[in-house]
Parts: structure tokens; C-alpha cells; sequence
């Protein structure tokens, strides 16, 4: 994101109150998860540097940063050669472009992503899937976020035809 503020790109008002919510939504919903009846014999690391956690967090970062570059490079072949021109202002007003809304989804996903991947669940606590609310709520979110791709929903402009869903507009 400061990669970004930099460029002069920055999410709108509409963007930003969303993710907000969203990620209070889900933690609410994880605290809700409820303990197994039964202990379980298998105990929790005794670190939170243990190597499977440590290993777990360099993998996520590592995916999100190519996917984050990677989405860069798609929208530097899109973007429009005006849009190149225009100078951005880091201060100035918000203005929607392919690349506020590819990183918007992208970032979107990747928050819904980290709440799948890092729910810890079984053997200590409800699975994804017993904690049903948790996981309807993913499901929403997920296909929220495919929609958004179809539209104006959150400030998104509609992207060139290898970045949009097959929807009718």
C-alpha cells in the first residue's frame, strides 16, 4: 500500500469503510468458534516461532507478493496510455483506475484467504465448516467479491475483458 500511496494511488472512502467491516466481521465470527467436548491429545506449539509457523507465514507472504507484482504487471499492460500521463496526486482527490481496483479485490481476497488458511480449528476448536456462520460468511464474501468484478459496486471501474468475469453488464 505505501508502494502505491506513492504512485498516487490510494482506495476511496467506500473501499476503505468496506474492508473495515469485513475484517470486524470475521474476527467476530472466529470468536465464536466453540471448543471441542473432547481435549484433544495433540498439544499446541510451544512457540509461536515454531518452524511450522514460521514456514507457514514466509509461504503466505511470498504468495501474496507475486501475486501482488503479478497483478501490477497485468494492469501496467492494461491501463490506458492517458492514464500514464495524468499526474496523481498522493493528496489529491480519490480517482478509480485498473490498477485501485485490481489491488482492491486482489487485497480483498487475500484478507478472506488469510482468515480460511490461518483459522486454526481442529483438534482445539470447531473446523471451518462446523463454524457455520464463519464459513457462510467466506462463501459471501468470496462471491461478493466476484460480483464486484462485474461492476461499479466499491468504487471499482470495469476492467478489460481478460480481467472481467463472464457476467452481462
Amino acid at each position: 500500500m505505501s508502494a502505491l500511496y506513492l504512485k498516487g494511488l490510494k482506495q476511496g472512502d467506500i473501499q476503505m469503510t468496506a474492508n473495515g467491516l469485513v475484517t470486524a466481521g470475521l474476527f467476530f465470527f472466529l470468536s465464536q468458534a466453540k471448543p471441542l467436548t473432547k481435549i484433544s491429545s495433540n498439544r499446541p506449539p510451544k512457540s509461536v516461532f515454531s518452524l511450522s509457523i514460521v514456514l507457514s507465514i514466509v509461504g503466505q507472504f511470498v504468495v501474496h507478493l507475486v501475486s501482488l507484482f503479478a497483478m501490477l504487471q497485468l494492469c501496467e499492460k492494461y491501463s490506458q496510455k492517458e492514464e500514464d500521463s495524468v499526474i496523481i496526486s498522493s493528496d489529491g482527490r480519490f480517482q478509480p483506475n485498473i490498477v485501485n481496483s485490481a489491488f482492491f479485490l486482489l487485497n480483498a481476497v487475500i484478507q478472506i484467504n488469510n482468515f480460511v488458511v490461518n483459522y486454526r480449528g481442529a483438534p482445539f476448536t470447531q473446523s471451518i465448516f462446523e463454524n457455520t456462520i464463519l464459513w457462510r460468511t467466506v462463501q459471501f464474501l468470496y462471491a461478493l467479491v466476484a460480483l464486484a468484478t462485474s461492476g461499479d459496486q466499491l468504487d471499482p471501474i470495469p476492467f478489460p475483458f481478460p480481467f472481467s468475469f463472464p457476467f452481462p453488464r
